[in-house]
Parts: C-alpha cells; structure tokens; sequence
C-alpha cells in the first residue's frame, strides 16, 4: 500500500493537484505582495509566518474572552474557575510558541525565509511527504484547523 502522507503523493516529485494548488498560493502571494510593493519573499514571511501566528494567538484568546463576556454562567459550577484556567493556559501557551516561531525565524526576511523553506524540507523528508504537499498541509489545513479548534470552546459557550 502506497502511504505517502495518505494521498498516495511521492516523497520526490508532488501530484498535479498538490502542484496547482502550491502554485496557486504562490502566485496570490505573490501578486499581493506586488500590490504592497513588497517581493515574495517579504510577503510569505509576513503572511505564513507573522500574520497567521498572530491570528492563531488572537483566536487562542477568543474562548478566554467568551468565558469573561458571558460564557462562564454556562459553565457547571465550579467550571468557570476551571475553564479560566484551561483557556488562559492555553492562549499562554500559543503567546510563547508564537513567540518562539519568531524568535526562529527573525529577520532579516531572505534568512527567515531561507530558514523556514529549510526546516520543511527537512520536516518533509522525515514525514515521507513532498515539500510541496507539507506546506499546504501546514499553511492551509493546519492553520484553518487550529483557527477553528480555538474558536470552538467560544461558540459552544455563547450559542
């Protein structure tokens, strides 16, 4: 059985799909980095590394903000003290690993750049899976996987 990160995908060369769709984010990225005046290499720093990591601490902190707002009379006593703690736990957690994904990849922006095309290189030859394949798993499902894992416990506490 062929199980190249479970979409039959060869570890060397990535499929058709993968490769319309890696290209397809790389051409947006490009092109709105152009309407910024900034090169690709500034913009894809900016948006996969700054702008998403941002965005998943923000929404790290929204369940922690819908336990204050209004949340926490849904809670079976005592899981309001429970569910501060859990929530504020878990935005600190994201704070620090943002932090340390800044910390890594810090300026200037071609090293960053350089570091990062590297390490998932290296994190997609230990997985079995193409460079190409990794990156949209991680930028594109992962992130919208975790954005919506952190907006959950909000939703469920507000509705």
């Amino acid at each position: 059985m062929r199980d190249e990160c479970s979409v039959g995908v060869s570890p060397q060369r990535p499929g058709r799909v993968v490769r319309l769709l890696f290209r397809l984010c790389v051409v947006f990225l490009d092109r709105f980095g152009r309407m910024l005046g900034l090169d690709y290499v500034r913009i894809s720093v900016i948006v996969n590394l700054w702008l998403q990591g941002g965005v998943l601490v923000l929404s790290s902190a929204v369940p922690l903000v819908a336990i204050a707002v209004g949340g926490s009379e849904r809670c079976a006593r005592p899981a309001p003290g429970i569910a501060y703690v859990v929530a504020s736990v878990w935005l600190l957690l994201n704070v620090c690993l943002f932090l340390l994904v800044l910390r890594r990849y810090r300026l200037p922006f071609r090293r960053a750049f350089s570091l990062c095309a590297a390490d998932l290189s290296r994190l997609s030859r230990a997985v079995g899976c193409s460079y190409h394949l990794l990156n949209l798993l991680l930028f594109v499902v992962v992130y919208v996987i975790a954005v919506c894992f952190n907006l959950l416990p909000a939703l469920l506490l507000l509705t």
